[in-house]
């Protein structure tokens, strides 16, 4: 297991780890017929991750983004959701994953409340998401996630202090069955952190550094695929 402190950013758990457990694999989705993507499955190890980390980094980057910004992803369950988040947050970016389950005016008030600088969307949500933003008084630019080379530059600049452990990682919202969602930040440390705990609880929870395979039923804008089993995986080698 890395060893990571409440300092430690993605970049630097990350960096780690490809360094740790290059060759093993790092993203696992299996066959599925139904989808409309990845029908045959997917997996990348943690070298392959950190390729494709980098590019998708790059391409931020040299748009202009970086620390403070807030990038909305409606990416549905595609893994790429964990290369997105891991290249924002390298960059100092907070990633605001949507539930694909929300009406227009659930957009609204997410876009509204989160303040995105930018909406990175499947082509099969581009009309979901612009009826959002039609009903929203925030309209952030929409970039498809398989189109990166035209990124819009963000309108506001990035902030000039050096990305920590106590930088915003991820905002994630609530079910908000007792009135409007409520947007959790969550810091680069307190996501590793949830990392460590799952990887520390043992009995039937008990993970080694290598065989390991998570399965998560639940969506990617869940806060434990999103965070406790992706940080878990990082920081457990698994």
């Amino acid at each position: 297991m890395l060893k990571v402190s409440d300092d430690t950013t993605y970049a630097e758990a990350f960096a780690a780890a490809v360094k740790a457990y290059g060759d093993k694999p790092f993203l696992a989705a299996p066959a599925g017929a139904h989808r409309t993507y990845h029908q045959n499955g997917y997996e990348i190890t943690f070298a392959q991750a950190a390729r494709a980390v980098e590019a998708l980094r790059a391409a931020y980057a040299k748009a202009g983004f970086g620390h403070g910004h807030r990038v909305a992803m409606l990416l549905d369950n595609r893994p790429e959701h964990f290369l997105h988040k891991l290249a924002l947050n390298s960059l100092g970016a907070c990633v605001v994953p949507v539930n694909p389950e929300y009406r227009p005016s659930e957009l609204a008030y997410l876009l509204e409340h989160s303040e995105p600088d930018l909406a990175v969307v499947i082509p099969e949500r581009r009309a979901q998401f612009e009826a959002g933003i039609a009903a929203a008084r925030w309209k952030p630019p929409i970039v498809l996630f398989d189109a990166m080379d035209g990124l819009p530059s963000p309108k506001r600049p990035a902030l000039a202090e050096p990305v920590t452990g106590r930088t915003p990682s991820s905002i994630l919202y609530t079910s908000g069955t007792t009135g409007r969602p409520k947007g959790c930040v969550l810091s680069h440390g307190y996501e590793l952190d949830a990392g460590i705990w799952y990887v520390t609880r043992g009995g039937l929870c008990d993970y080694r550094e290598s065989g390991e395979r998570v399965y998560s039923p639940l969506p990617a804008y869940h806060v434990n695929s999103s965070v406790m089993v992706f940080a878990a995986a990082i920081v457990g080698g698994h």
